[in-house]
């Protein structure tokens, strides 16, 4: 795997390849089974794969990050594609979209939202979304 040192931040940062998903054990096949419900924890065909906790997990992973990723999508589709502004205004889920043909999903997803800068949030964030700036303090 490629390493490359980013010119911005001068960080070292490592090129994935597109079988692998970031900050994940198992490659991107094997997740996108499980959160496609292609596998389950009672198929016989899935005794190597995780436990149903960590199944569970990755598609709590994908419904957390889920307004992320449809806002990326449509932002990408606008700045670099130059789709039409109704793609902002629509309520289709792209997200679904990409799903829809089935496998490469998530490689796809990776390479655009990590490739476009951003980043998906590895767990539930505790606490507010977003930060108080109402200059009230909470009570201790």
């Amino acid at each position: 795997m490629r390493r490359m040192r980013c010119r911005r931040c001068n960080r070292l940062h490592t090129e994935l390849p597109d079988v692998l998903t970031p900050n994940r054990h198992y490659g991107s096949e094997v997740i996108e089974n499980v959160v496609d419900e292609v596998s389950t924890p009672e198929d016989l065909s899935t005794e190597n794969y995780p436990c149903e906790k960590t199944m569970q997990r990755w598609k709590d992973w994908i419904a957390i990050n889920h307004d992320q990723i449809e806002g990326t999508l449509r932002s990408v589709g606008m700045r670099l594609l130059e789709l039409h502004e109704s793609l902002l205004m629509s309520t289709d889920s792209l997200l679904t979209k990409l799903r829809d043909p089935g496998q490469g999903w998530l490689s796809i997803l990776c390479r655009i939202i990590y490739g476009s800068g951003g980043c998906l949030l590895r767990q539930k964030q505790s606490g507010p979304s977003a930060p108080d700036l109402s200059g009230t303090a909470y009570p201790p």
